[in-house]
């Protein structure tokens, strides 16, 4: 399975933009649904206001600096990190994973954010028949743009997705085994989300690639990489299909699966949740 299709998958719910923005846009209350507050890939969302959100199973952690701005990592950087600082800067370089959302504007039942994924990790392997050990710099940039359109109990949502992956391996820029590859994906996805129940949510999506390609940039000649995101062709989409319920305000469950119609793997299972839990209470703010 492609990297494409587990982002798909496993997307929790990935440049800070500036706060200052809400005071030229407008911003007009939200409509309550099960998953309001927990920071979806593909949706507005953004954490409330001194809440810290988890997502499992992309591990993401979110904190809500306020209302329309969202920062967060991973656990998976913060684990790194930890033991980094606890071997004194002796162990491997930790991994870098940063994201920041910002809703750009919120009235009468449409809402956009922006958000930027930031990241990457410097690696050691050993050759293969070889005691030489290879340096490996990984690095990755996603940007999303999202839009939704609220109705009494229903959503519709369109997401642009621009990611620009990397990896350099080799000794020195001088080592004629040296790569650097990059790939550059944009894919396209809308959604339609229904509530009910109160606490119930149904989800379907659909995502198209717009374009996959890539290229090494250190090889004599350049090589460029065309790729399908989704299937054997550029225009197979991906579909996701999830059930959500709102158990309490801290918990959110989902259950679905991601399927790609196109290729030969059969639909991929996906299980997941979402904690939240508020370590600050939120400002009060007098209406101007």
């Amino acid at each position: 399975m492609n990297r494409a299709l587990w982002i798909l998958a496993c997307a929790s719910t990935p440049a800070a933009f500036a706060q200052r923005g809400s005071d030229y846009v407008s911003h007009r209350p939200i409509s309550e649904t099960p998953s309001s507050g927990i920071p979806g890939f593909f949706d507005t969302e953004t954490a409330s206001a001194g809440s810290l959100v988890f997502d499992v199973p992309s591990l993401s952690i979110d904190y809500g600096i306020s209302e329309h701005l969202t920062l967060g990592t991973n656990a998976v950087a913060v684990l790194s990190t930890s033991l980094w600082l606890a071997n004194g800067g002796k162990s491997a370089t930790p991994i870098v994973m940063l994201k920041a959302r910002y809703r750009i504007f919120s009235q009468e039942g449409w809402t956009s954010s922006v958000t930027g994924y930031g990241g990457g990790a410097r690696l050691q392997a050993g050759q293969i028949n070889s005691l030489e050990s290879r340096n490996i710099l990984v690095t990755y940039a996603l940007g999303t743009i999202n839009f939704v359109k609220q109705f009494d109990s229903q959503s519709l949502g369109l997401s642009l997705l621009h990611i620009h992956y990397g990896t350099t391996s080799g000794q020195a820029t001088s080592d004629p085994s040296a790569q650097e590859i990059r790939r550059l994906t944009s894919v396209i996805s809308v959604w339609a989300r229904q509530s009910f129940l109160a606490s119930f949510e149904g989800e379907a999506l659909v995502a198209f690639c717009a374009d996959s390609s890539g290229y090494d940039n250190r090889a004599t000649v350049r090589i460029e990489i065309n790729e399908a995101c989704f299937g054997p062709s550029k225009t197979a989409p991906a579909l996701r299909g999830l059930l959500s319920w709102r158990s309490s305000p801290e918990w959110y469950w989902s259950i679905g699966a991601v399927w790609q119609p196109a290729g030969t793997m059969p639909p991929l299972p996906y299980l997941g949740f979402n904690y939240l839990t508020q370590l600050r209470q939120p400002e009060n703010r007098e209406k101007e």
